[in-house]
């Protein structure tokens, strides 16, 4: 499956919702544009309804979505007009992706420049 996706190691492109759709329609030919994007938009909207309530993602081999708690911080400004004030930054849920076997095998044949 991952296999089949065209290699071009030269130059790091940035892919969005229209080229991920491209892609995925060069390798399952009997779906539409339409089909591919609503697919991916209905993904999204349920990958973030889950993450809210805590649930994590997971596509066995591939990759795991997860939610993490950073704690409340305080900082002390390093630079413009608040310099050596203290600011406070609320905790806060962030998103963790972490990547599975098929793809971590799979990134071991690129060679590194």
């Amino acid at each position: 499956m991952v296999n089949k996706i065209k290699k071009d190691t030269n130059k790091s492109v940035k892919l969005g919702l229209e080229e991920v759709g491209k892609e995925i329609q060069s390798l399952q030919k009997d779906l539409t544009k339409q089909d591919i994007k609503a697919v991916l938009n209905a993904f999204g909207v349920v990958l973030l309804s889950q993450l809210k309530k805590g649930n994590n993602i997971s596509f066995k081999g591939l990759f795991t979505f997860s939610t993490r708690k950073s704690e409340e911080k305080t900082m002390t400004v390093q630079f413009g007009k608040d310099k050596g004030k203290e600011k406070k930054y609320p905790a806060k849920m962030v998103p963790v992706c972490k990547f599975g076997g098929v793809i971590k095998e799979g990134l071991k044949s690129v060679k590194v420049k």
